[in-house]
């Protein structure tokens, strides 16, 4: 944990002060009464308050009158630290009845305050539970004030049960003996005489109540008396609140001219800021309160409609624009040529694309055709061949066999074999002829047909050619590489047509608008001409507005009354006090009324006091009744509390055991503030001791030891408490610690701090210049701080 910056609006003697700490050893000097102890009990009421936490009921501990500013400055500051590598910011009011306590995130800045727990009697966040230190431990460890260097029995007691707790859980913020706040819950259930919610102080309030009621009987007169003081006093305290409340309404008066001021001078403020606007864009006229109000009057349906007129105008302007540019931007082609010609090349292009399409597939289906005539041309030609090669040869020879086989069987069979016979190769050849002749004629119909397919090829293909050419003679006159750039410029001239169909609409449109407009223009002295006409109407806009804001002010008052209303050479009021002064107003009226029905009651029960009194044969029994009850009650308490005695015996074998820890730490601490010349030293669990003295060899009780000597042990044995209890990182607090040190005491001392501050920040408030010499000396790192 390390400090980063206190800064204090009214505390004590300081106003307004800020201060920033560094890590490692600070060293704040100043005179006596500059103010160093002061700073050391802000820091401590920033963290803890001036609450007392200790009593039941609400109360407040002497400090806070001690360094409440006896101004009106306000009694408060705030406090940046960071701890576990967060930055936290405290802000604290120390004020009795509009105090407040609040927990930032000092980066962010949001509110903690709500995410921890509240102390149930300051009824404020809980910042001991936050910061892991209480108040007590605080106190007796990490802060020393002036001469005060000795811890006391408190500080050993919240030790022992710290370091019981960790020796018990491993955490020393778990309870240490569940078996004991079992039999403490039991008895605080049955309560003691402050718990008054609980049955004890009930009854004991009963007992009270009845013992009161027995007096109130047989003092009736005294207590009659006592009521009618309390009257006079409220009569008089009365007459002195009429007094305060006077002077408060005086104020609220002046407070009330104060914001009638305010509000004028922003009506002049804003009158300037338009009279700006319209200079910067023409020579506007001089405008008045009066004027302007006059404008917006004379024009009100203009200056109704300026807000979707002035955006309609706007976007009318942005897309006039971007006609322009895309004008300006087309190709040379597209501008020289009126846009029917370069329709009728881009239709006739179209159709001579279609055609040659056409074409191409003419083409592709005729070389179909014509590779399937050749294919069949070729097919009856071989045929033809095979026919022909088959009567040429083969027939003849059949023939000559057939001969031979007729004159045989004319010698072996009959003449009728040998006829049928010589008949048959006659008949065969008439049929091959003819067969042949056939053929031949089909060789010749496909022959023609495949000149016919290739004849409507060719024909097909010089009409693709003479479409190309055209499509080529089209394109070049308007320089282009392929006719699929014609699409775009063909585009790009019907858009070109659109567009400046599209920029005369346009103009119309806001030369109508500007219609509307052309008086307050001129009125204006406002420019029309397109390039400014956005600026022109943003000053109208300003106009408007500026108007609109003047008569809200106003409310509906004219001006010149209004600002006869104001007082210039009254004394202003801070307009931040009128909830202060309403509050003080509010709480003087509460104060009055709640002091006339307090005279009316007091009136009426000094009356009927007589008539609310019980007999006494009655009180007396139950008088008896509680006190038998009260007596159950302490015996119940008194076993409870027996059992609890019984199980801290054994709690105390535990403290035993953490004895020579709590001693190692101080010893190690001791070592290196006497310069090794006491090491040795017992400390007892109320926090007193002995120690081994070099002049007897005994261990000695604290009255042997020179005051000096005191200091060095008790600074060791703070250090060794919170070495004990890992307390390693909170800051360390020393207010003129070392005036009883001698130069050999305070060099040890400074090199104990200098080892010290590599760890955790250390924080020395002095009135002599001797240690920041002697740390000059001895060439350890420091910042120094001067208080005047």
């Amino acid at each position: 944990m390390k400090l980063l910056n206190l800064s204090i609006q009214g505390f004590g003697k300081f106003r307004h002060f800020d201060l920033d700490l560094s890590e490692g050893l600070n060293v704040i000097y100043g005179l006596n009464e500059a103010g160093k102890s002061t700073l050391h009990a802000f820091i401590e009421g920033m963290f803890y308050g001036f609450i007392d936490g200790t009593k039941k009921k609400r109360s407040f501990l002497p400090e806070h009158a001690k360094y409440a500013p006896r101004d009106t400055t306000a009694y408060q500051g705030s406090l940046t630290f960071i701890k576990g590598g967060t930055r936290y910011r405290i802000e604290r009011n120390f004020d009795k009845k509009k105090g407040f306590v609040k927990l930032y995130n000092a980066l962010t800045g949001k509110d903690l305050t709500e995410d921890f727990p509240t102390h149930p009697v300051r009824r404020e966040i809980d910042l001991a539970k936050f910061l892991d230190m209480p108040h007590t431990l605080f106190k007796n460890t990490l802060s020393i004030a002036q001469l005060s260097a000795e811890t006391n029995e408190e500080a050993g007691s919240e030790l022992l049960r710290r370091l019981q707790n960790t020796k018990e859980t491993q955490s020393e913020t778990l309870s240490m003996s569940r078996a004991i706040e079992t039999l403490d819950k039991r008895i605080a259930s049955i309560g003691t005489e402050r718990a008054r919610t609980r049955p004890y102080a009930q009854a004991l309030n009963k007992l009270d109540e009845i013992n009161r009621e027995l007096d109130q009987a047989k003092t009736i007169h005294e207590e009659t008396l006592e009521e009618k003081q309390r009257l006079d006093a409220l009569r008089e305290e009365d007459a002195h609140l009429k007094s305060e409340k006077s002077s408060l309404e005086k104020s609220l008066k002046a407070l009330e001219n104060t914001k009638r001021l305010t509000t004028y001078q922003s009506i002049e403020a804003k009158l300037s800021a338009l009279q700006k606007t319209l200079e910067a864009s023409a020579n506007a006229p001089e405008l008045t309160v009066k004027s302007l109000v006059e404008l917006t009057q004379a024009h009100p349906e203009a200056f109704d409609r300026l807000a979707p007129l002035k955006d309609d105008l706007f976007d009318k302007l942005s897309k006039l624009e971007s006609v322009e540019t895309r004008l300006e931007g087309l190709e040379s082609g597209v501008e020289k040529t009126p846009f029917n010609q370069i329709k009728d090349d881009y239709e006739r292009l179209e159709n001579l694309r279609q055609k040659q399409k056409e074409s191409d597939a003419r083409i592709q289906v005729l070389e179909g055709e014509k590779k399937e005539a050749e294919e069949t041309f070729e097919a009856s030609r071989d045929v033809l061949h095979k026919r022909v090669h088959t009567f040429t040869h083969l027939w003849p020879f059949m023939t000559m066999l057939f001969i031979a086989a007729s004159l045989a069987g004319y010698f072996v069979f009959d003449w009728a074999w040998a006829f049928f016979l010589l008949v048959v190769p006659p008949v065969v050849g008439v049929i091959l002829f003819k067969r042949n002749r056939a053929q031949a004629r089909k060789a010749t119909q496909d022959l023609n047909a495949f000149d016919e397919a290739e004849s409507a090829l060719k024909k097909e293909k010089a009409s693709l050619g003479i479409a190309s050419d055209s499509i080529q003679k089209l394109i070049g006159r308007y320089a282009l590489e392929k006719d699929s750039d014609f699409e775009p410029l063909f585009y790009q001239a019907k858009n070109a047509l659109q567009d400046q169909t599209y920029k005369k609409t346009l103009h119309e449109a806001i030369e109508a608008i500007l219609e509307n407009y052309d008086p307050l223009l001129k009125t204006l002295g406002l420019p029309r001409d397109l390039a400014k006409l956005r600026a022109s109407f943003n000053a109208l806009q300003s106009v408007k507005t500026t108007a609109k804001e003047i008569q809200s002010l106003l409310g509906g008052t004219p001006f010149n009354a209004f600002k006869a209303t104001i007082d210039f050479d009254s004394d202003t009021v801070d307009p931040s006090r009128e909830r202060d002064i309403l509050e003080a107003l509010e709480d003087i009226r509460d104060t009055l009324q709640a002091h006339a029905l307090e005279r009316s009651r007091k009136e009426e029960a000094i009356a009927n006091k007589e008539s609310r009194i019980r007999d006494i044969p009655t009180i007396h029994y139950e008088l008896n009744e509680t006190r038998k009850l009260i007596h159950e009650y302490d015996k119940e308490k008194r076993i409870l509390q027996k059992a609890i005695e019984r199980l801290k015996k054994v709690q105390k074998d535990i403290e035993e055991h953490f004895a020579p820890i709590m001693n190692e730490h101080t010893q190690k601490y001791l070592s290196i503030l006497t310069n090794e010349h006491y090491d040795s030293i017992k400390v007892k669990k109320d926090l007193t001791f002995s120690a081994l003295a070099t002049t007897t060899g005994q261990l000695e009780e604290a009255d042997f030891f020179s005051k000096g000597t005191l200091d060095q042990i008790y600074i060791a044995m703070r250090l060794g408490i919170l070495e004990t209890l890992g307390k390693t990182d909170y800051p360390f607090f020393l207010d003129d610690a070392f005036t009883q040190f001698d130069e050999a005491r305070l060099d040890s001392a400074l090199t104990m701090l200098n080892t010290m501050a590599t760890k955790r920040q250390v924080i020395l408030f002095t009135c002599h210049a001797r240690e920041q010499a002697a740390l000059e000396t001895k060439n350890i790192p420091f910042t120094g701080h001067t208080l005047k």
